[in-house]
C-alpha cells in the first residue's frame, strides 16, 4: 500500500484528501504544517507528498528545495498544491523539484491521477 502525505493549512480541505485517497486505497497521512510535515516526511518516508504552496510557516517551495537538497528524502514526487499561479509555471516547479503542481481547487479525479501518475513515473525510475 503506496503512503501519500498531505500538507496543508486548511483542516477540511486535510479531512476531504485524507478521505478520498483512503478510499482509494491509499494510506494518507496528513500534516496543517510545513514544521509538523517535513517532521512526518523523514518519519514516515512517504511514496507521494502532496504539498501546500502556502503555509503558515514555510512556502512549499522553500520545503521542497530542502527536501530535494537531502539524498535521504530528495527521491519522494512532491505535488505542489495551490491556488496560486505557480502550479502552472513548469519552469518554477523544475527549478524546486516538484514533480507536477495541482490547482486549488482541483477535482477527486484530477487529484488522483497526478498521484497516480507520480507513482508511476517513480515505479519506473526504481
Amino acid at each position: 500500500m503506496y503512503t501519500v502525505l498531505v500538507i496543508d493549512d486548511e483542516t477540511g480541505l486535510l479531512r476531504l484528501l485524507q478521505m478520498v485517497l483512503e478510499r482509494a486505497g491509499y494510506r494518507a497521512l496528513v500534516a496543517s504544517n510545513g514544521i509538523e510535515g517535513v517532521n512526518m516526511i523523514y518519519e514516515f518516508q512517504p511514496d507521494v507528498i502532496v504539498l501546500d504552496e502556502i503555509l503558515p510557516d514555510v512556502s512549499g517551495s522553500d520545503i521542497c528545495l530542502k527536501l530535494k537538497a537531502d539524498p535521504q528524502v530528495a527521491h519522494i514526487p512532491v505535488i505542489i498544491h495551490s491556488g496560486g499561479a505557480k502550479v502552472f509555471n513548469q519552469a518554477h516547479l523544475t527549478r524546486i523539484g516538484a514533480i507536477a503542481g495541482l490547482p486549488k481547487p482541483s477535482t477527486v479525479p484530477a487529484i488522483l491521477n497526478t498521484v497516480e501518475g507520480c507513482l508511476r513515473a517513480k515505479d519506473k525510475s526504481a
